[in-house]
């Protein structure tokens, strides 16, 4: 079954890899994870070393934790109307609606996220935050209208990114975490870690030097996440490539 802190991560994260990162015994069965999903601000600053990295003061603490709280709710307030259960028994039809469904809910739920947050973190600290979102999201931030749009992707390079992300989800891992030993959990888990490691880095092979100096810096410095074990879930961000057509 889904259980509570998954699903408060579905509706806060829009995470990209969700599928692996979700806690033993929980799972959507077969189907491999919700690809297409990213991760948002909110999750993001209930992990006590992001709040570390982007340098949450003791006088904001409280106030963090406070908000991190509200926006739980606003998401399981947003989300009060979804079958997720009832996700793992869909034709992959009916799955691609309800998850379409999912995104446009939770990406509105992100936007009034980040102004909530704006009132709580100074300039910097909401900056560096938008940063990590995007090491997070690893290359579905390509789907992003603004990241593409900052980049300058061209059409072929569109079209070029789109077919690395499909052969991805086509090749992606898949696991009955319900049945699964723990063992075969972690393997799971560490396939689906180089998986996305190489489709990033086969998207940034993409961009030109340029644009690769632009992605640098919209990530910023690489931030190592927690490995998963309740709140996050670890991996290294590739070096942008310095060349490519």
């Amino acid at each position: 079954m889904l259980r509570c802190s998954f699903l408060i991560s579905l509706v806060l994260a829009l995470a990209a890899t969700v599928a692996y990162a979700q806690p033993p015994g929980g799972g959507f069965g077969r189907f491999g994870g919700m690809g297409g999903m990213r991760a948002s601000s909110a999750m993001l600053l209930g992990i006590p070393e992001v709040q570390k990295e982007i340098g949450v003061t003791e006088d904001q603490k409280s106030k963090v934790e406070d908000l991190v709280g509200e926006l739980r709710e606003d998401g399981r307030s947003a989300m009060s109307g979804i079958d997720f259960q009832g996700l793992r028994d869909m034709s992959e039809e009916d799955r691609a609606k309800a998850m379409a469904e999912i995104r446009t809910k939770t990406e509105e739920l992100s936007k009034k996220s980040d102004v909530k947050i704006a009132k709580v973190l100074d300039e910097k600290q909401v900056g560096r935050l938008k940063q990590l979102v995007l090491q997070r999201d690893g290359a579905n931030a390509f789907t992003r209208a603004d990241v593409v749009a900052k980049l300058g992707l061209n059409d072929d390079q569109k079209a070029k990114i789109k077919k690395i992300q499909d052969d991805a989800r086509a090749n992606r891992p898949t696991i009955d975490f319900q049945n699964a030993t723990p063992e075969e959990r972690t393997e799971f888990r560490t396939k689906m870690q180089e998986a996305q490691t190489k489709t990033l880095k086969d998207t940034l092979g993409v961009l030109n030097s340029d644009q690769a100096k632009t992605w640098s810096e919209m990530t910023g410095k690489e931030f190592k996440f927690p490995a998963f074990g309740g709140r996050g879930r670890g991996g290294n961000r590739p070096a942008a490539p310095t060349t490519s057509n």
